[in-house]
């Protein structure tokens, strides 16, 4: 599983690229109170049930969860590719902390 900077997704979002990027907070208390722009919200709890139907295997996944300490988005990223075989899957690790924290817009 690579790694991605909250700069290198900041790129890709400006540049248009064709990325799904995935909320694995849930979606009451976290999702639905802030998330980056364009994520969809897929909790962990439910990953292995909806990640097949919901995302292309075809295009670019990027996982993120609360912050650096937290664990979902890794667990989310082995599950794309070690259990549903999904290739090119990023963890954005510093997650909606350092988002929020850089001054980048969020959704509700």
């Amino acid at each position: 599983m690579e790694k991605i900077s909250i700069d290198d997704l900041k790129k890709k979002i400006d540049a248009g690229e064709d990325i799904q990027i995935v909320d694995v907070r849930g979606r009451e208390c976290c999702y639905d109170l802030g998330h980056i722009p364009g994520a969809v919200s897929i909790p962990l709890n439910k990953f292995e049930e909806r990640a097949p139907r919901e995302l292309d295997k075809e295009k670019p996944v990027i996982v993120y969860c609360g912050s650096v300490s937290c664990t979902l988005s890794p667990r989310a990223a082995q599950i794309l590719t070690n259990t549903l075989g999904f290739t090119d899957v990023s963890d954005y690790a510093g997650g909606i902390k350092e988002w929020r924290d850089s001054g980048s817009d969020v959704e509700k």
